[in-house]
């Protein structure tokens, strides 16, 4: 057929092709990252955990204590507290 791509059968219907998973392609190279130590990037939201100081219920309380939750910020304070640098993003 005149004017089809190098290795092509004509045929233009790319859409039912997949990339990188025919006979004449290379697997993909191993990373050359390692696990170390180094700076630490937690992603993910914090949350306000609004609570009655014991020993009361929430209806009978005249106060909350307020503190930071969610797992991903918990994580960057812990581990700021035993010194590695840590980023948090949201």
């Amino acid at each position: 057929m005149t004017g089809a791509r190098p290795g092509s059968d004509g045929d233009d219907d790319t859409s039912l092709r997949t990339r990188g998973n025919g006979p004449d392609t290379e697997p993909p190279a191993a990373s050359p990252w390692r696990p170390g130590r180094g700076p630490v990037v937690c992603l993910g939201e914090t949350m306000a955990a609004m609570a009655p100081a014991p020993p009361h219920t929430l209806d009978g309380a005249e106060s909350l204590r307020l503190s930071v939750a969610g797992a991903e910020s918990n994580v960057a304070m812990y581990l700021a507290d035993l010194g590695l640098p840590v980023s948090w993003l949201s």
